[in-house]
Protein backbone atom coordinates (compact mmCIF):
# COMPACT_ATOMS: atom_id res chain seq x y z
CA UNK A 1 0.00 0.00 0.00
CA UNK A 2 1.86 3.39 -1.06
CA UNK A 3 2.61 5.30 1.90
CA UNK A 4 2.29 2.65 4.69
CA UNK A 5 3.77 1.79 6.37
CA UNK A 6 7.20 2.99 5.32
CA UNK A 7 6.61 5.75 2.55
CA UNK A 8 4.67 7.85 4.41
CA UNK A 9 4.62 11.72 3.78
CA UNK A 10 2.60 13.49 5.91
CA UNK A 11 0.88 13.18 10.06
CA UNK A 12 -0.78 16.90 9.34
CA UNK A 13 -1.69 17.73 12.61
CA UNK A 14 -0.87 14.47 14.34
CA UNK A 15 -3.19 12.59 11.96
CA UNK A 16 -0.95 8.93 11.60
CA UNK A 17 -3.83 7.44 10.04
CA UNK A 18 -3.12 9.27 6.50
CA UNK A 19 -2.18 6.48 4.73
CA UNK A 20 -4.89 5.92 1.77
CA UNK A 21 -6.92 3.47 2.57
CA UNK A 22 -6.12 3.05 6.09
CA UNK A 23 -8.09 5.80 7.45
CA UNK A 24 -11.23 3.28 8.99
CA UNK A 25 -8.46 0.46 9.97
CA UNK A 26 -5.72 2.88 11.99
CA UNK A 27 -8.93 4.33 13.44
CA UNK A 28 -10.39 1.31 15.00
CA UNK A 29 -8.47 -2.18 14.42
CA UNK A 30 -11.84 -4.11 14.21
CA UNK A 31 -12.64 -2.01 11.05
CA UNK A 32 -9.32 -3.86 9.38
CA UNK A 33 -9.40 -6.15 6.92
CA UNK A 34 -7.38 -9.37 6.62
CA UNK A 35 -4.46 -7.05 4.15
CA UNK A 36 -4.63 -4.53 6.63
CA UNK A 37 -3.71 -6.84 9.95
CA UNK A 38 -0.81 -7.85 7.72
CA UNK A 39 0.56 -4.62 6.89
CA UNK A 40 -0.31 -3.65 10.25
CA UNK A 41 1.28 -6.62 11.73
CA UNK A 42 4.63 -6.23 9.41
CA UNK A 43 5.13 -2.65 10.85
CA UNK A 44 5.33 -4.01 14.53
CA UNK A 45 7.63 -6.82 13.46
CA UNK A 46 9.88 -4.34 11.17
CA UNK A 47 9.80 -1.39 13.98
CA UNK A 48 10.66 -4.27 16.50
CA UNK A 49 13.73 -5.61 14.50
CA UNK A 50 14.90 -1.89 13.64
CA UNK A 51 14.57 -0.99 17.13
CA UNK A 52 16.40 -3.83 18.48
CA UNK A 53 19.11 -3.64 15.92
CA UNK A 54 20.52 -0.44 17.89
CA UNK A 55 23.01 -0.59 20.53
CA UNK A 56 20.71 1.51 22.78
CA UNK A 57 18.26 -1.27 22.89
CA UNK A 58 20.46 -3.87 24.65
CA UNK A 59 22.50 -0.97 26.85
CA UNK A 60 22.31 -1.67 30.24
CA UNK A 61 20.11 1.56 32.36
CA UNK A 62 17.96 1.58 29.02
CA UNK A 63 14.41 0.15 28.33
CA UNK A 64 11.73 0.68 25.88
CA UNK A 65 7.73 -0.10 26.59
CA UNK A 66 5.87 -0.03 23.13
CA UNK A 67 2.58 -1.37 23.01
CA UNK A 68 -0.10 -2.16 20.27
CA UNK A 69 -2.83 0.09 21.39
CA UNK A 70 -3.86 2.93 18.38
CA UNK A 71 -3.60 5.94 20.48
CA UNK A 72 -1.34 8.69 20.37
CA UNK A 73 0.08 11.02 23.53
CA UNK A 74 -0.65 7.96 25.87
CA UNK A 75 1.57 9.18 29.14
CA UNK A 76 -0.14 12.29 28.90
CA UNK A 77 -4.00 10.54 29.58
CA UNK A 78 -5.35 7.68 31.97
CA UNK A 79 -3.91 5.68 29.54
CA UNK A 80 -0.65 5.88 31.55
CA UNK A 81 -1.72 3.74 34.21
CA UNK A 82 -3.86 1.47 32.37
CA UNK A 83 -1.91 0.31 28.85
CA UNK A 84 -0.58 -2.61 29.99
CA UNK A 85 2.23 -4.99 28.57
CA UNK A 86 3.15 -8.20 30.32
CA UNK A 87 0.71 -7.01 32.90
CA UNK A 88 3.01 -3.60 33.67
CA UNK A 89 1.51 -0.38 33.13
CA UNK A 90 3.36 2.19 31.23
CA UNK A 91 3.84 3.86 34.47
CA UNK A 92 4.87 1.11 36.32
CA UNK A 93 7.74 0.40 33.67
CA UNK A 94 8.75 3.90 33.86
CA UNK A 95 9.25 3.99 37.61
CA UNK A 96 10.84 0.50 37.68
CA UNK A 97 13.59 1.76 35.73
CA UNK A 98 14.21 5.22 37.29
CA UNK A 99 14.23 3.31 40.48
CA UNK A 100 17.28 1.18 39.10
CA UNK A 101 20.93 1.96 38.64
CA UNK A 102 22.43 -0.40 35.91
CA UNK A 103 19.71 -2.82 35.42
CA UNK A 104 20.25 -4.72 31.55
CA UNK A 105 17.71 -2.90 29.11
CA UNK A 106 15.65 -6.63 28.70
CA UNK A 107 14.74 -6.04 32.35
CA UNK A 108 12.97 -2.99 31.63
CA UNK A 109 11.75 -3.28 27.70
CA UNK A 110 8.24 -4.63 26.99
CA UNK A 111 7.55 -4.86 23.51
CA UNK A 112 4.10 -5.09 21.26
CA UNK A 113 2.15 -8.20 20.60
CA UNK A 114 0.64 -8.69 16.89
CA UNK A 115 -2.76 -8.17 16.14
CA UNK A 116 -5.36 -10.94 15.73
CA UNK A 117 -6.21 -12.22 11.59
CA UNK A 118 -9.47 -12.73 12.81
CA UNK A 119 -12.06 -10.75 15.35
CA UNK A 120 -10.88 -9.53 17.68
CA UNK A 121 -8.10 -8.38 16.06
CA UNK A 122 -6.55 -6.09 19.03
CA UNK A 123 -3.74 -8.56 21.18
CA UNK A 124 -3.99 -5.90 23.92
CA UNK A 125 -7.16 -6.60 26.13
CA UNK A 126 -5.80 -3.17 28.07
CA UNK A 127 -6.28 -0.79 25.39
CA UNK A 128 -9.33 1.13 25.14
CA UNK A 129 -8.74 1.19 28.84
CA UNK A 130 -8.15 4.90 30.45
CA UNK A 131 -8.10 6.02 26.26
CA UNK A 132 -9.90 9.32 25.74
CA UNK A 133 -11.52 10.01 22.55
CA UNK A 134 -10.40 12.68 19.86
CA UNK A 135 -12.40 15.29 21.36
CA UNK A 136 -10.88 14.98 24.69
CA UNK A 137 -7.54 15.01 24.08
CA UNK A 138 -8.45 18.13 21.66
CA UNK A 139 -10.07 19.83 24.91
CA UNK A 140 -6.72 19.18 26.29
CA UNK A 141 -4.50 20.82 23.70
CA UNK A 142 -6.41 23.62 23.29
Amino acid sequence: VPGFPDKQQDVENGKCNVAPGYEDCLADPEKCNATQVSAVNRYITDFDTIMSKGGSFTKAGNGAFVHSCYTHCEAQSASWNTFKVGGVSMQEAVSKWWNSDTDPASKHSYGACLFHSTSPHQCNPTCGEGQQDSEELLALVV
